[in-house]
């Protein structure tokens, strides 16, 4: 019969809890990463507009002299 949350297997043994609990923590992390980024949302859009703005505009004229 197979057992339910243990290996007794000792060369393939299963850490299901340690799983479990690695997936909590990054779960948790992302939450309060997302907590902290919903707070200042504004600032880093502007952010990432600064940056992608001029690369975009570079990679547009890039290819328009490749061709």
């Amino acid at each position: 019969m197979r057992s339910r949350g243990r290996c007794f297997n000792r060369k393939k043994c299963c850490k299901r809890d340690s799983d479990f609990l690695e997936k909590a923590f990054l779960i948790v992390l992302a939450v309060i990463v997302g907590i902290l980024l919903l707070k200042s949302i504004g600032k880093i859009l502007l952010f990432l507009l600064m940056i992608a703005a001029p690369v975009v505009v570079i990679i547009i004229t890039v290819k328009k002299y490749k061709r």
